[in-house]
């Protein structure tokens, strides 16, 4: 007998994102299917189908065979006029079909899953449609694609969409339409969409390219989710097999699978709370104070039995290294924080253990120069608070992705991320650490999180010493200094007005601790290098110092130190000049920006002397800092003219007596003139200006 002609496509769809969903994806192709007669029977033999045309795993039901007289026959899938059985192995038999009269017979084979779903019994000579693109809106994900060709062996296209790339929830047979509105999604998830083309006989193109996109062009995620941080592991067990406790309960590492995206903003909002009880809830005879009793040991001076009420350094960081598999150290050079504040002076539990009154902590943060370790990725994101009392704290970590274009980050997605280093010390000086910035770079920035703590007392300043004394910190750069500054919050002071008044409002206790001044912190907000009114951004430009193409040294140093200092360091970079507010250029719509004033100054904006500052923000200027001359306000102003004789309430001096003790501060009148050097002209609390 002759060979016979079959022609054979098997075509698969595995819904596997959703264990409620309908599978939609067709059945792999039938391969190596083969043929041979024994005695008057034509028998058909091919290998098992096991996974879908997506190359997802699949469960074939059965088999359909159908059979014809034309090797171009179309099987009759709806009504089954051809097909002649079906099988549930891989295997068939056609009785007498073997005879020696005609016809010959062509047969197709396809394979059925679980849920109905048919392969294709032929291949199909349409290409598959080229290009799908589309765009969010705030209740639908639109679709367009072009035409498959040849144009005329297209009978319909298939819109397929699930929530994970190749694993398709949904189909909808669209008809010639080239066009598509997916509506009634769930929000808050990526869908992906592609879409085939399909001929005469119902068999399916390949699948087009896949477009993703969210509802309303944003996704938000929780990663910690109110996670215990406790003193002794053994009393706060993790809540998932998969998080990963260290540091002995003060640290929490939590798996996360961020979603993919073309994002333009990522908001990272770290929430921390210790629920303090008020007497006589949890045994506590007072909140704030000690003397409580020890119910939950390890125990440290009694204080509060339901929560910590002292303020803490916390960590929100993100595991690039294999720190968990070895079983290291995961707050390392390797590693990024996130977000460093400091906790605080504890948060109330609600009614009826506590007032409520000072609700959790929550911190938000633009991350979006991180998307590109974020968008796609697994990662381990941990949350680490030491401290030594019987309670702790309770943590939540939330993200923001977001396309919308009211949201898009003034610092968009980096080009290049390093790490540089991430670590507590009690050194003056760390490094160096190597830094190798590519060719194409044009811009370089470092984002810097620098808080003192502890140490002994010093008279100068307090006690402990690191955490209130100004200490200069520096970067350098092949051992240059690349930046210098004094890591100072002196707007933890209450100002009237001003944006630190109400720190009663998220510390529970603590006061008036809260409104001290601190080195690069203030309990209950983000640590930054300076005050919160003049802009709270932890970048810094280093494109100068970390010079392209090249590789480099870099150390942090600090030049006293009777404590310890919390450092971390990113350096990343842009291939395109990227213009932002704190880049100390005047760019766009923005009216100054750092030290770029734009040529203004105090005189320009009607005053005599002072200091302009810009806003941060750059929308417009701080003029606080300026004034006009004025005699009684205890600054012996020189250039408004004033002397110890014109203004005497101002301008220190003596003018009577023995001549030889005569002085006159101020522009050279008087006996004895002495001008602002003159160390006797800023005694008694007064200021001397030139």
């Amino acid at each position: 007998m002759s060979n016979r002609c079959l022609y054979y496509l098997f075509f698969v769809l595995l819904l596997a994102s959703s264990a409620l969903a309908a599978d939609v994806t067709n059945p792999g192709e039938v391969e190596n299917l083969l043929v041979d007669s024994s005695g008057g029977d034509i028998q058909l033999v091919w290998d098992p189908v096991t996974v879908d045309a997506a190359g997802n795993p699949e469960t074939v039901d059965y088999y359909e065979i159908y059979r014809g007289v034309d090797p171009d026959f179309v099987p009759d899938k709806a009504g089954g006029s051809n097909r002649i059985g079906t099988s549930t192995t891989g295997g068939f038999t056609d009785p007498g079909a073997a005879g020696d009269s005609e016809p010959l017979y062509y047969y197709l084979v396809c394979a059925v899953d679980l849920d109905g779903n048919q392969g294709a019994t032929r291949q199909v000579w349409l290409d598959t449609p080229s290009t799908l693109s589309g765009y969010w809106t705030d209740t639908t994900i639109e679709l367009d694609w072009t035409d498959a060709q040849p144009l005329a062996g297209v009978v319909s296209y298939k819109v397929y969409r699930g929530r994970a790339a190749g694993q398709y929830e949904y189909v909808e047979d669209v008809g010639m339409a080239n066009v598509y509105s997916a509506t009634s999604l769930e929000a808050n998830v990526n869908w992906y969409f592609s879409v085939t083309a399909v001929d005469i006989g119902g068999n399916e193109t390949a699948f087009s390219n896949e477009h993703v996109d969210p509802i309303a062009g944003t996704i938000d995620m929780r990663v910690h989710d109110q996670d215990e941080l406790c003193w002794g592991a053994s009393g706060c067990t993790p809540t998932h097999p998969d998080y990963v406790q260290r540091s002995d309960g003060w640290q929490i590492l939590v798996p996360a699978d961020f979603p993919e995206g073309d994002w333009t903003r990522v908001d990272v909002t770290f929430t921390m709370e210790s629920r303090l009880c008020d007497p006589p809830a949890g045994g506590n005879v007072t909140k704030c104070g000690s003397g409580n009793p020890c119910v939950d040991p390890p125990c440290n001076g009694g204080y509060n039995t339901c929560g910590d009420p002292w303020d803490r350094t916390a960590h929100l960081f993100m595991v690039l290294d294999d720190c968990i598999e070895q079983g290291h150290a995961c707050m390392n050079d390797d590693n990024i924080e996130l977000m460093r504040t400091v906790t605080s002076f504890g948060t109330d539990a609600d009614p009826p253990d506590g007032t409520g009154v000072v609700p959790p902590r929550a911190l938000t943060l633009d991350i979006t120069p991180f998307v590109p370790l974020l968008a796609g990725q697994s990662r381990y994101i941990g949350a680490h608070i030491g401290h030594y009392v019987q309670k702790g704290h309770w943590v939540s970590s939330d993200f923001h992705f977001s396309k919308r274009p009211e949201e898009v980050s003034p610092k968009r997605p980096a080009d290049g991320i390093d790490p540089v280093f991430f670590h507590n010390s009690g050194s003056g000086l760390t490094g160096p650490f190597t830094v190798d910035v590519p060719a194409e770079a044009q811009q370089v920035l470092g984002r810097l999180f620098i808080t003192g703590h502890g140490g002994n007392s010093d008279p100068a300043c307090g006690n402990p010493a690191d955490e209130f004394c100004p200490r200069t910190n520096r970067i350098l750069v092949d051992t240059d200094i690349a930046w210098e500054d004094v890591p100072w919050r002196d707007c933890c002071y209450p100002r009237g007005s001003g944006l630190c008044n109400g720190c009663r409002d998220w510390n529970a206790c603590g006061y008036p601790s809260c409104t001290y001044n601190r080195s690069g912190w203030c309990p209950g907000e983000i640590a930054c290098h300076d005050n919160l009114d003049d802009g709270c951004d932890q970048d810094l430009v280093l494109t100068g110092p970390l010079t392209a193409g090249q590789s480099h040294d870099i150390g942090y140093e600090i030049l006293e130190v009777n404590g310890s200092w919390s450092r971390s360091l990113v350096v990343y970079w842009y291939e395109e000049y990227v213009p932002f507010c704190g880049d100390d250029i005047v760019e766009g719509d923005e009216v100054c920006d750092g030290t770029d004033l734009a040529g203004e100054s105090c005189q320009t904006h009607g005053f005599d002397t002072g200091t302009l500052t810009c806003l941060g923000d750059c929308s417009g200027y701080d003029t606080s800092g300026c004034r006009n001359f004025e005699c009684g306000n205890s600054i012996c102003e020189l250039s408004a003219g004033e002397d110890c004789v014109s203004c005497p309430s101002d301008c220190n001096g003596i003018q009577s007596g023995n001549p030889n003790q005569q002085y006159c501060c101020g522009d050279g009148d008087g006996n004895n003139p002495a001008d602002c050097t003159d160390f006797r002209c800023t005694a008694a609390g007064r200021t001397c200006e030139p």
